[in-house]
């Protein structure tokens, strides 16, 4: 018979409860183990070397990177969600130990300690799944894409703007400085001497003084305008003296009956006639020292406003170097322009462009950038490559962003397989391209002449070869070809949109380039990797900047942003492992 009475499971938390052990309560398969074996395996001494000694005991090395990968792989990244985290969560107190550092501990083990060292970790830990079998390094698949910075949108310092506000600096300094010297009459004449029409030393002979030059010459001015006051002082005093001996003496001639003689106006008194020549040679006081007040302003100008923006001016040059913008809060941070636009207007954020190589998804290799375009990118990625694996891959796969010359020289130097698209790659794959007649890839050419032939049968002639300098100081030559006359072609509003003779530039090196490349592209093989490319970094960005809600830096600093990316990227590959061994 069935009983309606309510049986309850016993509940008591006073209760000592089995098993104590915290791992018999984790899956063997679960990350935090996988984590566990792989850094375990490790060789961390230059992570033991970063501790001097000394003072208290330090919480373990080991320890805190493993809790550091796992709070990333759990889409935990701040220290002190992760200190919380290390209190609450059984996974977090197993892998520490059931230690629990603070949150200061963390971001300093994560900031400090781990600077200059996280490429060598991520190097180890892609070393041991290697070995393991789990990664192939043969086939290169790069793609980039913007990550956020930890700095205000607003923040932003950019390069065109200080230049405009520097040469409108640079002119006012120079006009303020001139003032200044062209009044100091006892200089004056000595410099015309030396100098006659050019400028002093500190002005730089006519070029751009800078903030040493400036200081230097408003010191030298400002020892002339102390001489000068105190000049001026002296002479006050004189002339206090000389005025109460002429009160005495015109008291005097008061007295007198005759008061006019022939000798100027004034009595046969010597003392008189002494007094007259002084006020006629002595200078106007009162205007020398009206002018030193106003020299003296500004000279003050020119201490605490010119020479401060100065100085501010070539700090930033200083901080943008070859880039055209940095944010005051994040200076290694570049304004460029997100796919997460909110506002639907195109607003450039401070961020920076994270590069990635990758294959069966996982990270093989990293890289951050402060130019927002992929093309220059390529070089520093394989180099970095090469240091971690001591090799180049054997192929590479990459989208149309990387298609230039001076990759695919870089890739031919390095015996790498290129598989990276060009601009009008896929365009030319469409049935129409052939019939787009005023294209350049489509004119006519006569190569025993060298010339190009138009739609309307008129010849583009040689005119010269010109260089052009890519941003990494790659030389491209570039053969330009001009026609004739194009005032009466009646095809003219379609072939250019210039007013004057058509115009073509044809690079001859990388048109052969895109040949080769388009071979292989073309190839079975090519269009495998073409479309095995779309779901290998692009997978991974989403997993990251989607699945684990990765979009923004918490650190600043080029460094630091480098120590987070190496963080997400282990973080990343070891969760795959997980995966394979769910």
């Amino acid at each position: 018979m069935k009983s309606d009475k309510v049986i309850f499971k016993p509940y008591d938390i006073n209760q000592l409860k089995l098993p104590i052990d915290l791992e018999i309560q984790i899956p063997d398969n679960h990350i935090v183990k996988v984590i566990n074996s792989i850094i375990d395996k490790m060789n961390i001494s230059n992570l033991l070397n970063k501790y001097k000694g000394g003072g208290t005991s330090s919480y373990h090395p080991l320890m805190m990177l493993k809790v550091l990968i796992y709070a990333y792989s759990q889409r935990i990244y701040t220290s002190r969600k992760i200190a919380k985290a290390l209190k609450e969560n059984i996974y977090f107190m197993w892998i520490s130990g059931k230690q629990a550092p603070d949150f200061r501990t963390i971001n300093n083990f994560r900031s400090s300690i781990m600077r200059g060292l996280i490429d060598e970790i991520f190097s180890k830990v892609m070393e041991l799944l290697i070995q393991e079998g789990f990664v192939n390094i043969d086939n290169y698949f790069v793609d980039g894409t913007k990550i956020e910075a930890n700095a205000n949108k607003y923040t932003f310092v950019w390069k065109k703007s200080m230049q405009k506000n520097e040469i409108k600096l640079q002119k006012k300094i120079q006009d303020k400085i001139n003032i200044l010297i062209s009044q100091i009459d006892t200089e004056n004449e000595k410099e015309n001497k030396r100098y006659k029409d050019k400028d002093l030393e500190e002005l730089g002979n006519g070029n751009k003084i800078d903030s040493k030059k400036l200081d230097d010459l408003v010191k030298k001015i400002d020892e002339e305008l102390s001489k000068k006051q105190k000049e001026i002082e002296t002479g006050q005093q004189k002339e206090k003296q000389e005025n109460k001996i002429k009160d005495r003496s015109s008291k005097k001639n008061n007295k007198r009956e005759k008061g006019k003689k022939e000798n100027g106006g004034y009595g046969n008194s010597k003392n008189q006639q002494k007094l007259k020549l002084k006020s006629e040679l002595k200078p106007n006081l009162k205007t020398e020292l009206k002018q030193l007040k106003e020299q003296k302003r500004i000279l003050k100008e020119l201490k605490e406003d010119c020479l401060a923006r100065l100085k501010k001016y070539e700090y930033q040059k200083e901080i943008l170097k070859e880039r055209n913008s940095f944010s005051k809060t994040d200076y290694d941070a570049t304004f460029m322009r997100m796919k997460e636009d909110h506002m639907l207007n195109g607003q450039l954020k401070p961020g920076y462009n994270i590069q990635i190589g990758t294959n069966n998804q996982f990270i093989l290799n990293y890289s951050i950038h402060q130019k927002a375009g992929d093309t220059t990118t390529l070089k520093n990625n394989i180099e970095k490559f090469k240091k971690i694996y001591n090799k180049v891959p054997e192929k590479i796969i990459a989208d149309s962003g990387y298609g230039s010359e001076e990759n695919y020289e870089y890739l031919k130097e390095e015996n790498i397989e290129s598989y990276v698209k060009y601009n009008y790659f896929h365009m030319e794959q469409k049935r129409n391209f052939k019939d787009k007649i005023y294209r350049i890839e489509n004119l006519k050419y006569d190569k025993e002449k060298d010339e190009y032939i138009c739609p309307n049968n008129k010849r583009l002639k040689y005119k010269e070869t010109i260089n052009r300098y890519s941003d990494n100081s790659y030389k491209s030559n570039i053969k330009v070809y001009t026609c004739t006359d194009c005032s009466n072609c009646s095809l003219k509003v379609n072939c250019t949109k210039s007013k004057y003779n058509r115009s073509i530039q044809i690079n001859e090196r990388l048109n052969e380039l895109k040949k080769e490349v388009r071979e292989k592209l073309l190839s079975p093989l090519g269009r495998k990797l073409r479309g095995q490319r779309c779901i290998e970094p692009e997978s991974v960005f989403g997993q990251i900047k989607w699945n684990r809600n990765f979009k923004r830096f918490l650190l600043r600093g080029l460094d630091k942003v480098n120590i987070e990316w190496g963080l997400i990227s282990i973080a990343h590959n070891l969760s795959k492992i997980a995966m394979l061994n769910a």
